[in-house]
């Protein structure tokens, strides 16, 4: 969280974007499951198989999960957004950041130098993914805790947000002035595309991808 002090509108305009990288981050997570239960088993070029594309995959739903909680003053994080939206879950939204919070730094580093930017300099690559590999555990813990709560606010959204519709209707006007009736409500339906709630607590949300360990960098 950054403390921000958000309005309603501005939190249900940031909610907007959550929900659509929420869908992308649950593709992307089902998309390994996929691959690891070997539902289909990918193969490159030179002929190498899934494995090799968990790696890929992991990555990308890294980057993804990073970005629901960036500490960057331009970009979204959700758990702001929440406190605005379902302040009856104050607490459990402020118990989750504070296991989540410790991992923040080491998940946006993996995600600036790793999977959106490549960062050239080679030591500071692999001591990057060095790090990261030896909290994979906990950064798995860290996505399943935020899926748990993330799937129980979405079953609260209909309680929580009855009107979310009609809500966004002024705000999406306001941003596109120029839109018809038809492109606004066109709009609406992609923010608001269903996204089908995560499993409820207690069972495993997501599973990374475990990079294979002979091909594991060591940095000296």
């Amino acid at each position: 969280m950054r403390q921000r002090n958000l309005s309603r509108e501005k939190a249900l305009e940031e909610y907007l974007i959550y929900r659509v990288r929420l869908r992308e981050f649950l593709d992307m997570v089902q998309i390994a499951r996929d691959i690891k239960g070997r539902k289909y088993e990918p193969r490159d070029f030179a002929g190498r198989g899934p494995d090799r594309f968990s790696d890929t995959v992991g990555h990308a739903f890294t980057g993804l999960f990073a970005s629901l909680m960036d500490l960057h003053q331009a970009a979204l994080n959700v758990f702001d957004v929440w406190l605005v939206l379902f302040p009856g879950k104050r607490d459990k939204i402020k118990k989750t950041w504070a296991k989540i919070e410790p991992l923040v730094g080491l998940i946006r580093d993996y995600r600036n130098v790793i999977v959106c930017h490549a960062n050239k300099g080679l030591r500071l690559y692999v001591e990057t993914v060095c790090k990261f590999q030896g909290k994979s555990k906990e950064v798995v813990t860290a996505m399943q805790e935020f899926g748990h709560l993330a799937a129980e606010l979405r079953r609260d959204e209909p309680t929580a947000l009855p009107t979310l519709r009609t809500e966004i209707d002024p705000i999406l006007r306001a941003k596109f002035p120029d839109h018809s009736d038809e492109q606004i409500e066109g709009l609406k339906s992609y923010f608001l595309a269903h996204t089908k709630p995560l499993r409820r607590t207690g069972q495993r949300v997501v599973s990374h991808p475990k990079t294979t360990r002979n091909r594991s960098p060591r940095a000296k």
